[in-house]
């Protein structure tokens, strides 16, 4: 079920889940967004990433990539609600939250409605 559009989006995956990784990364992928590995390259161009933030230190985890692919939209996974996640200094960087647990088809919404969001504020 590819989505037109999206087949050269780079998107970089940061969470620590053995059972998010695979479920966020396989999605993505049938969707049409390229999943690529995040090695600390900042010469590559990053369209989206997707942040767990409940993980050990989460500030630090997308201050990181937002340093890295300053232009990436940034969707930030949590079991907290918004208002929790809005308390997180550097949430600023961070342009949606989804909530956990999630299904596959909140996860392309959330994407796809992020993806329209960011074109219409730099249109």
């Amino acid at each position: 079920m590819e989505i037109a559009g999206l087949t050269n989006t780079a998107v970089v995956i940061a969470t620590e889940s053995d059972k998010e990784a695979p479920l966020v990364r396989n999605t993505l992928r049938k969707v049409g967004f390229r999943v690529v590995s995040d090695q600390g390259k900042s010469d590559r161009v990053v369209e989206l990433a997707v942040v767990d933030a409940d993980g050990p230190n989460p500030n630090a985890t997308f201050e990181d990539l937002h340093d890295r692919y300053p232009d990436a939209r940034m969707l930030l996974l949590s079991e907290k609600g918004e208002d929790k996640l809005l308390e997180i200094p550097g949430f600023g960087h961070v342009r949606g939250a989804l909530k956990k647990p999630f299904k596959r088809s909140q996860l392309v919404g959330s994407v796809l409605s992020l993806m329209e969001r960011s074109k219409v504020l730099t249109a």
